[in-house]
């Protein structure tokens, strides 16, 4: 009985002192445990103000990048609003352009018409059809030579001003005299130049019966010509009075509309300048909040072993304590 009782104790005290040797291992364990989780706490709050560093400048940037973001909306619907109302006034112009057009290439046409030999056997003419003669005044008009005193008369019956074609032969008008500088003339005739009086003082020739192209016809193939580019020249110009305001009006508003994408394109630089800087502070803080994210499951992974540890030490203090009081026993 005594040697059972011997044996017993001797298993209790082997397993006292193993015990023992798992609580300081434990314990052990628990102050470095506890060391790391301090260390991690330090580093957790440094992370914690960065990121809170971090969060104020993001909060500062955004603020800056929506103001930005606002004043290029406004730049960028006044450029879009000009653009429209540029868009439809230049639509306008071109379209008036395109009125202009059969007019300019009526006249382009009539010059090809006209010869410089056509010019040379009219002036052998002694006395040329009287519709040649008025077709040579609108020539004269237009090109602003010497004409004589407006006198009314009449042409089979029509009432007319008196010509003035031996203006056009005179030598001071000289159109007869070089054939070839007078259909030279004609051809680099600048159509830029001429006015609302010579229109005005056109109106009473190419509004006859006598300045048509059919009446032309039955004079000579010349008379055609002119006739046609007279008239081309008036029509021209009756466009263009309207056409040209509205093309320098549009030449200023597209200065205007070029300053606009100009001052569109400065702020849309600033706007991806600032979007690009919230967008690394943005990965930044995102970086920095991984960190922190880190750092706290570590401390809580700590943590839970140390109340693990703790949980070990205290299960074996009280078994060595009960060892210990059977031992004695």
């Amino acid at each position: 009985m005594c040697m059972l009782v011997l044996r017993e104790k001797h298993a209790n005290a082997t397993t006292c002192q193993t015990g023992l040797v798992k609580l300081e291992e434990a314990a052990g364990d628990v102050a470095k445990m506890q060391v790391e989780l301090k260390n991690t706490e330090v580093v957790l709050q440094e992370a914690s103000a960065k990121s809170a560093i971090l969060l104020k400048e993001i909060t500062i940037s955004t603020a800056s990048a929506e103001k930005t973001k606002a004043e290029v909306k406004i730049v960028a619907d006044m450029a879009n609003n000009k653009a429209t109302v540029i868009g439809g006034e230049k639509a306008e112009v071109e379209k008036d352009l395109e009125a202009a057009k059969p007019a300019l290439l009526e006249a382009e046409s009539a010059l090809d018409a006209i010869k410089a030999d056509d010019i040379k056997n009219l002036a052998k003419l002694g006395k040329p059809p009287e519709v040649i003669k008025v077709i040579f005044d609108g020539v004269l008009i237009l090109k602003h030579s010497p004409v004589l005193k407006c006198k009314v008369t009449e042409i089979k019956g029509i009432p007319i001003y008196e010509t003035n074609y031996s203006e056009a032969q005179s030598s001071r008008n000289s159109m007869m005299g070089d054939a070839t500088a007078f259909v030279l003339s004609l051809q680099q005739f600048s159509k830029e130049n001429i006015t609302d009086e010579d229109c005005e003082l056109l109106a009473p020739y190419t509004e006859s019966p006598l300045f048509t192209a059919e009446m032309a016809a039955k004079a000579s193939s010349l008379a055609i010509g002119l006739c046609k580019w007279v008239k081309a020249m008036k029509t021209y110009h009756e466009i263009a009075k309207v056409v040209i305001p509205k093309m320098d009006a549009l030449k200023i508003k597209e200065a205007e509309l070029a300053t606009a994408n100009k001052q569109l394109a400065t702020a849309q630089g600033q706007l991806a300048a600032a979007q690009a800087s919230l967008d690394e502070m943005s990965a930044k803080f995102d970086a920095a909040m991984a960190e922190k994210q880190k750092l706290q499951d570590e401390a809580d992974n700590t943590k839970r072993k140390m109340d693990a540890a703790n949980g070990v030490v205290g299960s074996h203090c009280h078994t060595a304590h009960v060892h210990k009081f059977l031992f004695c026993l």
